[in-house]
């Protein structure tokens, strides 16, 4: 009994874990995260344009940002599990309504 416990408490953590990584991507973080980018960059060049107009001396580092790498083994094993677990609910959804449309007929 207590194994079972177990399992079911590991496959409820990996269908939440699941849910939550779906769930940011599908809600468009990315996406928000690149929009608030474009608009850092459009900061940059009102900057940039300013210091024209002012005669200031002009250093592209000052107006170029360093893109942060956020990959890394967490965000690589997330993905990979949400995948397999994506796959396999994917098929038992398919065997499932297989077998409800073999019952209905």
């Amino acid at each position: 009994m207590k194994i079972k416990n177990i399992v079911s408490l590991f496959f409820i953590t990996i269908v939440i874990f699941f849910l939550v990584v779906y769930i940011s991507e599908g809600t468009g973080y990315y996406d928000h995260i690149t929009n608030n980018k474009y608009i850092l960059t459009k900061e940059k060049a009102k900057e940039f344009e300013k210091d024209i107009q002012n005669g200031n001396n002009i250093d592209a580092k000052k107006y170029l940002e360093k893109d942060k790498d956020y990959k890394n083994l967490y965000n690589k094993t997330g993905m990979t599990i949400s995948n397999i677990i994506e796959k396999v609910f994917n098929k038992g959804m398919n065997k499932f309504i297989k077998e409800v449309n073999k019952a209905s007929r």
